[in-house]
């Protein structure tokens, strides 16, 4: 990698060091590992008479790491997606009714006979079950709700089935 970074720096394999993962020049120009092997499909051996990086010159390993790196990286008031909320939002849970044996092939799609729905109309805050093909959800105003929709869903039959929602 050496060689490789003098011819492409023009440079001496004298004048180099490593630093950083970075291949450097005396005249401070830089290449990187990547950027030495761009797309080559490259092979090493590995030697065994090359020395050991002397412990003196470690800059990383053995150091204390500063607490600061484990803090968040957002701002405290801000939201990940998953934790937003917005008026009149709504919740939902797929039901995936399973195939008995078989789970490809033409049927797929169109081997759901029947949604029986009462099976979820006790669930406070149910706003729909809705099925497009074999594909079944539930949807609820609350996230509790619609995952309970969904864990109470059955399904019984072979190609052909009936799914209690």
């Amino acid at each position: 990698m050496l060689a490789r970074a003098a011819e492409k720096l023009e440079l001496a394999v004298s004048e180099l060091s490593i630093e950083d993962g970075l291949i450097r020049g005396r005249d401070n120009r830089s290449v990187s590992y990547g950027e030495l092997i761009a797309g080559d499909a490259i092979r090493l051996e590995l030697a065994d008479d090359v020395a050991v990086k002397a412990v003196d010159t470690y800059t990383i390993v053995g150091q204390s790491v500063r607490e600061s790196i484990f803090r968040p990286r957002r701002p405290a008031n801000l939201s990940m997606c998953i934790d937003m909320r917005v008026p009149g939002m709504l919740h939902g849970r797929v039901v995936r009714p399973p195939y008995a044996g078989v789970d490809a092939g033409d049927f797929v799609g169109t081997s759901l006979i029947a949604v029986d729905e009462s099976s979820v109309r006790d669930i406070p805050g149910l706003v729909s079950v809705v099925r497009i093909g074999d594909f079944i959800g539930v949807v609820a105003e609350r996230e509790e709700n619609a995952v309970k929709a969904a864990a109470n869903s059955r399904s019984r039959g072979n190609r052909r089935r009936t799914c209690r929602t």
